[in-house]
């Protein structure tokens, strides 16, 4: 396995966020099974190569930017025994430096339109928002019977402008998990 300090991530050529937000979407709106949640799956709606990440097990990513100027990163990862579904996490950059005070400086995805439009793919919004350490979140949840299938996402936010009259909820990242179901 090569060295941590030696490994190197491909880039894809920089793509416009508005496609980005059309891809995610495309991924909630194709989960139907739990097979749907690997790697080879994604690979084609996001349109990369994903890479093996030697630091997680069984782990696999992609770090790309987009034509505005802010990176994502899009990984695969069991965080369970093997056997279970992967979990799908997609981290968007606000413009703030990790681990600092700093407040964001520009929204890479609006929230409320996006949650508008994850409810009409048949996802159902959880009743109020929740907080995850001090990141706020909404919980949306899906199943798919006819595959005895469930598929929940978490939308991690930060405010722009917080605390006037033009905040805004951006997304900072998606968590998206998936199990079997009893009927």
């Amino acid at each position: 396995m090569a060295d941590e300090a030696t490994v190197e991530t491909e880039r894809g050529p920089p793509i416009p966020s508005a496609t980005l937000r059309k891809q995610v979407l495309a991924l909630l709106d194709n989960l139907q099974t739990l097979e749907d949640m690997e790697r080879t799956h994604l690979e084609p709606i996001f349109k990369v190569r994903m890479v093996k990440n030697p630091r997680v097990r069984d782990g696999h990513e992609y770090f790309g930017i987009t034509t505005e100027g802010w990176t994502y990163r899009i990984s695969v990862t069991k965080l369970y025994a093997l056997s279970e579904p992967p979990t799908i996490t997609i981290a968007l950059n606000n413009g703030v430096e990790p681990w600092t005070d700093q407040k964001p400086t520009y929204c890479t995805m609006d929230f409320e339109e996006l949650a508008n439009d994850i409810v009409a793919l048949g996802y159902e919004r959880a009743a109020t928002r929740s907080t995850f350490g001090n990141k706020p979140s909404w919980g949306f949840g899906r199943d798919v019977p006819a595959n005895r299938t469930g598929f929940s996402m978490s939308v991690y936010l930060y405010y722009l402008d917080e605390g006037s009259d033009s905040e805004r909820a951006c997304v900072d990242w998606f968590k998206v998990d998936g199990g079997p179901r009893r009927e």
